[in-house]
């Protein structure tokens, strides 16, 4: 605890002094607030802009997902707290993080975030300080790097490795996938050309239908259309079978009660409102193990459309998972960062922690965690 204590007041400088690089004033450490029980790791000012910033140390190289997302909800959760409007709000990390998981964490917890890359690349065009600080992070990073290495070693019995070559830092950005290669990047453009309303219906289901497959395909499997008609604009839902496995799929068929999956569509060209969660909820069967419903719209649904889904969930148990295509592009970039690891290859690993499951994941906490009594 002591040497992660250390490394942590050590990294918490360093960011302080890359604040100082980029031209804010005003630069206070430990900064008790008045109206949270919380300390800001670094407060500054830039003209009207207040920066505060919380710096956590994540001693693994390449953290998945999954942990990324627990230490940033931990983290921005304060910061909000900290924060008045119009402030920046960052977490800086001393790991790298993907492309693909930055976008979403920064999106889905409203915060910016410093990774090592973003840190590192601030301090590429500077004076002599700049030069200082970057040499001071590059030696931290290498620091951090033989910690964790010996930590690791000394838990599995394994050698130590040799520490006598020279390790380097790599000042460029997180790889991220070629378009060319990429299928999240063909999936999302056809979404976003799919017209909504009733022209483009069929094929927005069928798309929808293409892309769980891509996304899930793994753990959903043997899917039965039901037809059915609403105003010609969601023709068909789509029932899953799980496959068992996955812990995300696991816990969900475990917690609600579920064999089956379903997968509603409905592309209106306007937010949804209560009636489609009426309609659908006629489908939705506790008693025939049927509980579940990610229900895909093309914008993000009324107000009033969520307080029906909160009703269907507080008074008959059924789960109404409400998505929309930004999700689904988020999804599609995620997955495809996950293959990129994998070398490409389609069949599971053991690789969850990566998953676009946790996109989902953090639809049903923030669904859950917003029901009334």
């Amino acid at each position: 605890m002591a040497v992660e204590r250390m490394l942590g007041e050590e990294f918490e400088l360093l960011v302080a002094n890359v604040v100082t690089v980029l031209g804010y004033e005003e630069i206070a450490r430990q900064v008790r607030s008045d109206v949270a029980p919380w300390v800001a790791d670094i407060v500054a000012r830039q003209g009207p802009i207040r920066l505060i910033i919380e710096a956590r140390v994540v001693p693994i190289s390449q953290p998945d997902l999954r942990d990324l997302r627990d230490t940033v909800a931990r983290v921005s959760s304060q910061l909000i707290a900290l924060g008045r409007k119009g402030d920046k709000l960052v977490v800086a990390l001393s790991c790298p993080v993907k492309r693909e998981h930055l976008r979403w964490l920064e999106s889905e917890f409203r915060v910016e975030i410093w990774d090592r890359t973003v840190l590192l690349s601030m301090l590429r065009e500077g004076g002599q300080t700049a030069t200082d600080v970057l040499h001071q992070l590059r030696a931290f990073f290498v620091k951090l790097r033989r910690v964790e290495r010996d930590v690791t070693s000394s838990r599995t019995g394994d050698l130590i490795p040799d520490s006598s070559k020279e390790d380097t830092i790599s000042l460029g950005p997180v790889p991220e996938i070629a378009a060319r290669e990429s299928n999240a990047t063909e999936l999302s453009n056809r979404l976003q050309q799919t017209p909504t309303g009733r022209r483009g219906a069929k094929a927005y289901e069928q798309l929808v239908q293409e892309i769980v497959e891509y996304l899930f395909g793994d753990y959903l499997v043997d899917p039965r259309p039901q037809n059915r008609t609403e105003e010609g604009l969601d023709i068909f839902d789509i029932v899953y079978r799980v496959r068992p496995g996955h812990p995300f799929w696991d816990t969900l068929t475990r917690d609600f009660r579920t064999r089956a999956i379903v997968f509603e569509c409905k592309n209106y060209d306007a937010p949804i409102s209560p009636a489609q969660i009426y309609s659908t909820e006629r489908y939705i069967s506790i008693t025939a193990l049927r509980s579940v419903c990610l229900l895909f719209t093309r914008k993000k649904p009324s107000e009033n459309a969520e307080l029906a889904a909160f009703g269907a969930m507080r008074e008959g148990g059924k789960l109404f998972v409400l998505l929309h295509d930004k999700h689904l592009t988020q999804m599609l970039a995620i997955r495809d960062a996950q293959l990129a690891d994998r070398g490409g290859q389609v069949h599971p690993s053991a690789d969850f922690g990566n998953d676009p499951t946790e996109v989902i994941d953090q639809v049903i906490y923030d669904f859950l965690s917003r029901i009334g009594r």
